[in-house]
C-alpha cells in the first residue's frame, strides 16, 4: 500500500511495492543514441561546464558515444 504524499518517499514506496529496483533507473541512457551513461570525474570535464554547474553539482555522467554530459538538476 502506498501511503506517502511526499514525492521522494512515494517513489521509494513504488520501487519497493513493484520490485523495480532490479530495473535500470530513468535517465540512465543518452537521449541522443540511447547509449548507457557512465560516471565521469568532474575534473576531467571542467573545461566543458558552465561556472554555475561547476559550483552547484558534483556528480556527472557522460555518453561515451556522443560525449554529451549529464547531471541531476537544472539544465
Amino acid at each position: 500500500m502506498i501511503t506517502s504524499h511526499k514525492t521522494q518517499e512515494l517513489l521509494h514506496e513504488l520501487i519497493k511495492a513493484f520490485a523495480l529496483k532490479k530495473y535500470r533507473l530513468p535517465c540512465s541512457r543518452c537521449i541522443v543514441g540511447n547509449t548507457p551513461l557512465q560516471s565521469t570525474d568532474k575534473q576531467s570535464i571542467l573545461h566543458r561546464l558552465r561556472p554555475k554547474v561547476i559550483a552547484c553539482f558534483s556528480h556527472f555522467e557522460i555518453c561515451k558515444q556522443c560525449e554529451r554530459i549529464y547531471w541531476h538538476g537544472d539544465h
